[in-house]
């Protein structure tokens, strides 16, 4: 269990500092547009959902003399650690740097936070009276050479799409399937995951414990203090995949244990578990609510805090929250022993919408530090989706094993994973709002709030604005908050300053979308859960079968007797299609039944796939046509749509896609009497 949960530290403390190493290395430094980021935010995640699926199928039907997990973590997490080392690395090799201008050797000879410099003040007069620098109130502040943003966007898209593939399909989805299959007992499980969860918050908070000791080392170059704060990680990545690999003994099955269905009716039956549907309506709110905010939290205090040195204030508030989630865990798991996990679920979202939809309208930048309250709870947030929830999830798995005969934990952490890197596209729908809303990288200055300025040779300033050039004497180094040498100190440092409509949106999707979403996972939280009892039928019902596949077992759930889905030709090709789509359509006859399902899917394929060319063509039209701004915008729409009809394609075409165990050829089939009208299916297919 140690070995286990130790890995899920370290998946952790990656997870606490790549939103910060991709909004300060891409956004800030390397001044991508909110629209580029997102659009290729969107993309690579709407690939990874065939990814993730396609690494879940191959990991679940595997019989590696080694397990059927760990070999993909072999293979794939040290790729994955690749992709967060080369994250930071785009910023020096892409970042804009400049010669050092004049006076650079007083600024350090004369280093001071007082203000009293009089010969740097006189150096920079003079190179000011010149033009051999920018005057400290310069309408415009270009700088010779622009970043090169086609190769910029290149190296982030390949980076990105690494992370999704390696690290997360490859290593994190593969490694919850594994921890579903480690012990079938309902109150050990609640253990596991527990520890899990315990050590992937102390994972968060190491990762934001080594934040703050590097940031604070470099607190006016956030791309070195990515990159070092990085590199720390990595190692203890490479000590926990050791012990992963050296600790747990995977859960040897047999090859009759093995799914030997094919994809889409092995979805299409997942679908058909009752307590699943219910499950999957509890837990997609669940994560906006747990995994939203703390997405956005340093766009909050980029966009609403108004502060110049962001990175310490913002990572208190991650402090907080990891304390709050890590004394929550404990509360979590006693209740949910003491009430029942029903009780339990129920009043902590209500308390926590509650709280969520309140701080919607606190305006935090005029006393700062009362976010940190908010930011316990954005804590118990975090843990929330996961501590009960992971263990309802393995006793529905438990329930599928019943139904089925087979045991799938890797399809069903796949659309777990998938719900929660779905969060995804939810930030680009946000960062797309932003970008509407008039977001600006550093409110249009070159450098400032944690963007060195030494970089561009500017040692010497706090920022470079249009307009403003925040010259000091103080050291470079550390030169937030120094005085002014030239025009009094601005209300909010200029590269802090976003529009009011910004501001409003960073609040509704921290808050208020989050709050509104834990209201309704409500309801379905109160359906989705297996009791105690039930388990224990299920475990003896899968024992039973196992003893004998032709015993009578009751069905615990839905009442009766169990009747598990046929994996003979004719019934995985009956699973392809909904209840509905198989009685319409193949009513007269299998060959006649079968045209009639192809030409309907095939139709549906068609309209999808033209809708999907049609944006494409949107988007060049727009790209050659539009504006810079509104093209971006454009296409980051036009990218979330294309994703879903993409995947709705997918779907679509599954009735050309059948595979698996031999089937008769179709058409023409061999020689069978008429089928007479089907009446209406169960939910589920039987032989």
């Amino acid at each position: 269990m140690l070995c286990y949960a130790n890995f899920y530290l370290s998946v952790n403390s990656f997870f606490a500092i790549y939103q910060a190493t991709r909004g300060y290395v891409y956004r800030d430094t390397l001044k991508m547009s909110l629209g580029t980021l997102s659009w290729i935010l969107a993309v690579v995640k709407g690939l990874d959902i065939a990814t993730g699926a396609i690494v879940g199928r191959l990991s679940d039907k595997s019989t590696f003399r080694w397990g059927r997990r760990k070999p993909y973590i072999l293979a794939a997490f040290p790729c994955g650690l690749l992709a967060f080392v080369l994250m930071p690395v785009g910023g020096f090799l892409f970042r804009r740097t400049s010669e050092s201008v004049p006076c650079h050797h007083i600024a350090g000879i004369e280093a001071n936070a007082s203000g009293e410099c009089p010969m740097l003040r006189s150096c920079l007069e003079a190179a000011m009276g010149n033009g051999t620098i920018f005057a400290h109130d310069a309408a415009e502040t270009p700088f010779g050479t622009s970043p090169d943003e086609a190769a910029i966007a290149l190296w982030f898209a390949l980076v990105y799409s690494c992370y999704f593939t390696f690290y997360i399909s490859g290593s994190v989805l593969v490694y919850d399937a594994l921890g579903q299959e480690l012990t079938d007992n309902y109150h050990r499980r609640g253990q596991l995951f527990a520890l899990k969860s315990f050590l992937g918050m102390l994972g968060a908070l190491c990762g934001i414990g080594v934040q703050l000791v590097v940031y604070g080392m470099f607190p006016t170059d956030t791309l070195t203090a990515a990159t070092v704060t990085t590199a720390v990680l990595v190692a203890y990545g490479i000590f926990s995949y050791v012990l992963l690999l050296w600790g747990v003994a995977e859960k040897q099955l047999s090859v009759k244990e093995v799914p030997a269905i094919p994809l889409t009716p092995a979805l299409m039956r997942m679908m058909r578990n009752p307590p699943y549907r219910w499950y999957l309506l509890m837990k997609v709110p669940m994560t906006f609510l747990g995994q939203l905010p703390y997405q956005l939290v340093l766009l909050f205090y980029q966009n609403n805090m108004r502060m110049e040195n962001v990175s310490s204030h913002y990572l208190y508030t991650l402090a907080l929250a990891l304390m709050g989630a890590f004394l929550s865990i404990p509360v979590q798991l006693k209740l949910s022993q003491a009430l029942g996990r029903k009780q339990t679920l129920t009043g902590f979202l209500a308390v926590l919408s509650a709280v969520f939809l309140l701080a919607t309208f606190v305006p935090f930048h005029t006393a700062p530090t009362a976010i940190f309250p908010v930011g316990i709870c954005l804590g118990v947030c975090i843990t929330l989706p996961n501590i009960i929830p992971d263990a309802i999830l393995g006793d529905i798995i438990d329930y599928d094993e019943l139904r089925t005969g087979t045991r799938s934990e890797a399809m069903y952490t796949t659309v777990e994973t998938n719900i929660q890197q779905g969060i995804e596209l939810l930030l680009t729908a946000a960062q797309l709002c932003m970008a509407l809303a008039g977001y600006t990288s550093l409110g249009g200055c070159e450098c400032g709030c944690g963007v060195s300025c030494k970089a561009l040779g500017y040692d010497h300033a706090r920022w470079v604005c249009p307009g403003s050039v925040g010259y000091t004497c103080a050291d470079p180094d550390d030169n937030i908050g120094a005085d002014l040498l030239f025009g009094p100190e601005p209300e909010q440092a200029p590269c802090s300053v976003q529009s009011d409509g910004v501001f409003w949106v960073t609040a509704i999707f921290m808050f208020f979308i989050p709050g509104l979403a834990g209201l309704l996972a409500i309801p379905a939280a109160r359906r989705a859960i297996i009791s105690n009892e039930q388990l224990d039928a299920i475990v003896s019902g899968v024992a039973a079968l196992k003893a004998n596949p032709q015993a009578e077992v009751p069905d615990p759930i839905m009442g009766g007797t169990v009747r598990r889905a046929s994996n003979a030709p004719m019934a995985v090709l009956t699973d392809h299609f909904t209840t509905a789509e198989w009685a319409r359509y193949a009513q007269d006859g299998a060959a006649a039944g079968m045209r009639r399902l192809r030409r309907y899917l095939g139709g549906r394929l068609a309209v999808w796939a033209v809708l999907f060319c049609g944006f494409v063509a949107a988007d060049v039209a727009a790209a050659v046509l539009a504006s810079r701004a509104a093209s971006e915008a454009l296409l980051q729409a036009r990218v979330h749509v294309s994703t879903l009809t993409l995947y709705a394609a997918r779907c679509g075409g599954r009735a050309s896609r059948a595979s698996g165990p031999p089937l008769p050829p179709l058409p023409p089939l061999p020689p069978l009497p008429p089928l007479p009208p089907l009446p209406p299916l169960p939910p589920h297919v039987t032989t």
